[in-house]
């Protein structure tokens, strides 16, 4: 009887022992429904009574920096849980990433109530970058719903693109609203971003931000049937209008933040990426083209299957690659025949580059083989010669025809052409045609910059001109009128800013330039309006002069006749300071005198007027800090 007491009581001390150890649950790689950075991931949650632990993952390029802050905290039903500690980095300090680019660690807080089925993971800073995790799926059993998009949206009757309509050349104004469905306030991604890019657009940027209601609109001027993108720092799409389409394109940023995690992408239920509703010909295949897509057209093997060929074998090697593809398209009957000839004038685009820019990539292949990065300009290499007789195979792509405005790489794929065969009457041998939309496209070489540097068109542009379709002529009219007034617009605000330059020689130009603002520090930006990180540092800097006023600090800004007068002109207006716009030869004088590799690039002057390139400036914070140490 006292031996089965103490067999009785040693059970209830077990089982005492064991329902006083914590109770632990494990979410590995929990669904979310949005979050705001692509590089953090969460690969686990263990929750148990004495702890809720997150097991995190960070991947940014190598030599750059993570950083948690102190005051990140759960939200779960309305209530803030703060971290208590952090295994893996400190919180609050820079941790420098490994040469792997790859960062884990764990981040500890309290214990979640029972019933808690999903959770926000917010960093309690507000500036842009912020690590936060919205809608982390406690209970894996229930499938995470897609709830962004606006039921009367998503269950519209969505017709099959059967069709790809005609492309067309015309002027009209088009009209796009964006709406970021699911954006939280602390996302970021406020701007949004418009590139369009048809036959007199040549990637003309817009960018708006969004409004209480999380949308914006975009109105610009468009000229032919052509293609889109729309994006900010978290989704990206293309789209395709005709000029004076009147759209609403419906954005889910949870769809957007899953096709670009890591750990999500393959685990969480896919969705359509935008829903393009309005008055468009178009509404079909936008509809189709919001599906995820990988493109059969692989660059993965490229380099290294290209390295060491001749020009005969390379381009025997890029139209190998076409035919397959065209191949596979044509036999994917899941593909309507819309977007099934969609695709196929995007890989059109796509060969017509690389037939085009053999050298080129036969040398990025040998750097490559040879691990020879490209600020080592010279090396043992010599590209073979390309021909005519290589480039005869555009006519069996068939790109000379009005249809290649769908192509993603128009106009670039025409470009490439243009340079590469400077001679119509080579380019009409080469195609077997002296009519043509590329032979026109040929024709209008020129005219759009001319326009843009405010000139007159020379007697062969005008001539060109006279030979094709007048609606050339009409769209051109438009266009200067345009550029026209938005000059006289910008030259009010911009001549004030505007310096002539000194008439001495180039060796003496910078010095001369200098004399202006003698016993003041002067910072020097190299720029161009066609840059996007010049225009990117200028924004980020230009509220930060304001420290600066009534100080003897100057601000100067060089570029050269690349950026056009009128783009120019309209970008001076809003950049306070010195401008000057030197011709190629002033300007590669100074770059060659001060090791300029690249822009934006900037030129430190000191109140003795001793001057340095100062490249290890180049973000707006340094910049300040430099600037206000020379005071």
């Amino acid at each position: 009887m006292i031996k089965l007491s103490r067999i009785v009581l040693m059970f209830l001390f077990v089982g005492i022992l064991v329902a006083c150890q914590p109770r632990e649950r494990v979410i590995d790689y929990p669904a979310f429904q949005a979050k705001n950075s692509a590089s953090l991931e969460i690969s686990r949650i263990v929750l148990n009574d004495t702890a809720t632990v997150i097991y995190a993952d960070v991947e940014q390029y190598p030599g750059g920096w993570a950083r948690v802050d102190a005051g990140i905290y759960i939200l779960a039903n309305g209530q803030k849980y703060f971290a208590l500690k952090s295994e893996g980095l400190k919180l609050n300090e820079k941790f420098e990433m490994r040469d792997t680019g790859l960062l884990s660690f764990k981040l500890f807080f309290p214990p979640l109530p029972k019933g808690v089925n999903s959770i926000d993971v917010i960093e309690s800073r507000m500036n842009l970058g912020g690590w936060h995790i919205w809608g982390l799926n406690l209970n894996p059993d229930v499938e995470m719903t897609a709830v962004a998009i606006p039921s009367d949206v998503s269950a519209r009757d969505w017709k099959e693109a059967t069709t790809l309509p005609p492309a067309e050349l015309k002027m009209g104004k088009t009209r796009v609203k964006v709406h970021l469905c699911g954006y939280r306030d602390l996302m970021d991604g406020r701007d949004v971003e418009l590139f369009v890019s048809d036959m007199f657009n040549p990637g003309k940027e817009l960018s708006k931000r969004i409004d209480q209601d999380h949308s914006c609109t975009f109105e610009f001027d468009q000229y032919s049937t052509t293609w889109l993108y729309l994006s900010n720092t978290l989704f990206r799409t293309m789209i395709v209008l005709d000029p004076g389409d009147d759209v609403e394109v419906y954005v889910d940023l949870g769809e957007a933040t899953r096709r670009a995690s890591r750990y999500q992408k393959d685990r969480m239920k896919a969705h359509r990426l935008a829903y393009v509703v309005g008055e468009s010909r178009f509404v079909s295949l936008n509809y189709a083209l919001q599906d995820e897509y990988e493109d059969g057209f692989s660059m993965y093997s490229f380099y290294k299957d290209i390295n060491g060929m001749n020009a005969d074998e390379y381009i025997a090697y890029v139209m190998k690659l076409y035919r397959a593809e065209m191949e596979r398209l044509a036999n994917d009957k899941a593909l309507p025949d819309g977007v099934r000839k969609y695709r196929e004038l995007g890989v059109k685009g796509f060969v017509m580059r690389l037939v085009c820019s053999g050298e080129s990539n036969l040398e990025t292949a040998y750097r490559e083989a040879n691990h020879i990065g490209w600020d080592q300009r010279e090396i043992d290499f010599k590209a073979p010669e390309f021909t005519d007789k290589h480039f005869a195979v555009l006519q069996e792509l068939d790109v000379n025809r009005l249809d290649m405005l769908y192509a993603r790489d128009f106009p670039y794929c025409f470009d490439i052409v243009c340079y590469r065969i400077p001679s119509l009457d080579r380019l009409e041998k080469i195609l077997g045609s002296q009519e043509g939309f590329l032979i026109d496209y040929f024709k209008l070489q020129g005219i759009y910059d001319q326009l843009e540097n405010m000139k007159p068109l020379t007697k062969e542009q005008r001539r060109n001109l006279a030979s094709i379709d007048p609606y050339y002529t009409k769209a051109f009219e438009q266009v200067k009128q345009q550029i026209d007034a938005k000059v006289a617009e910008s030259k009010v605000k911009a001549e004030k800013r505007i310096r002539e330059i000194p008439s001495v020689s180039e060796k003496k130009l910078f010095d001369a330039i200098m004399a202006r603002y003698k016993g003041k520090v002067v910072m020097v930006d190299l720029w161009a309006t066609w840059c996007g990180p010049c225009r990117g540092a200028i924004a980020s800097f230009e509220p930060r002069k304001n420290k600066f006023k009534d100080k003897d600090v100057v601000f100067v800004y060089i570029t050269n006749e690349s950026s056009p007068e009128s783009k120019w002109l309209e970008m001076v207006a809003g950049i306070e300071g010195e401008h000057y716009r030197l011709n190629r030869k002033q300007w590669d004088y100074i770059c060659d005198y001060f090791g300029v590799d690249g822009i934006p690039s900037y030129v430190i002057v000191d109140r003795d007027g001793n001057a340095r390139l100062r490249n290890n400036l180049r973000g707006s914070g340094m910049l300040e800090q430099e600037l206000s140490g020379m005071l």
